[in-house]
């Protein structure tokens, strides 16, 4: 299964808040019929910053980034400190009273995600809203034990021709955007001087470095490589 990470480009009101650790994930139903802009949309209204799933993911399998991978969302209270070492994953979809089935491509693509953030942050949990606060959420008919099982096995190998699309998985500009464990060593590739007097990694003219998350496992392999021989 090949699934894309798309960007909606929303803008949030102020700064987002990094987390500084990440221990679980916490999935959701939307309650409702919502696409990932109408969701924004509605939790600005609250006086919100902006959406507070980190995540959003359609019916018709399409994943979004909400408030970001990397940010403390609004999704999990009480209890209080939740929402800053967790990922939330909001699903659109009424699974307490109107959708009794999940579709499949919506399946499939909450599996993916969840596999894809544990092959980030490890071997960290996943639980339900209704697992942390007094809620009902996310419904009654969401698939959550389904999910929870199925994140362990291995996915099946991809069989399809290598022409086909490739997951789009986020890009990484600044060293402040990268994942915890990558930035000591990033942030010393774009400072320390090379033999020019310039920064090993530049970037572009705006300083964007437009990295993938492959790429800075790499640098960093490389990295920790030079540090232990020194």
């Amino acid at each position: 299964m090949n699934f894309a990470i798309r960007d909606p480009g929303l803008r949030f009101r102020r700064a987002r808040t990094r987390r500084s650790s990440t221990v679980g994930i916490v999935v959701h139903h939307l309650d409702a019929h919502w696409t990932v802009e109408r969701t924004h949309e509605f939790h600005q209204s609250l006086g919100w910053n902006g959406i507070g799933y980190n995540f959003h993911i359609a019916m018709n399998g399409t994943i979004s980034l909400g408030c970001g991978m990397e940010f403390v969302g609004a999704h999990t209270n009480p209890p209080a400190g939740t929402n800053s070492s967790t990922i939330g994953i909001g699903c659109e979809g009424r699974y307490h009273s109107v959708d009794r089935v999940m579709p499949d491509a919506q399946f499939n693509a909450l599996v993916w995600l969840v596999r894809y953030l544990r092959g980030i942050y490890g071997d960290i949990w996943i639980r339900g809203h209704r697992d942390l606060a007094a809620t009902a959420c996310p419904g009654q008919f969401f698939p959550l034990a389904e999910v929870q099982r199925l994140q362990f096995r291995q996915p099946p190998q991809n069989t399809e021709p290598e022409d086909k699309e490739m997951v789009q998985t986020p890009r990484f500009n600044k060293v402040a955007e990268m994942p915890n464990w990558a930035r000591p060593y990033m942030e010393r590739l774009t400072t320390t001087s090379s033999k020019d007097g310039l920064p090993v990694l530049r970037g572009d003219q705006r300083g964007n470095l437009d990295l993938s998350l492959d790429m800075i496992r790499m640098l960093v392999i490389c990295e920790r490589l030079i540090e232990s021989r020194s």
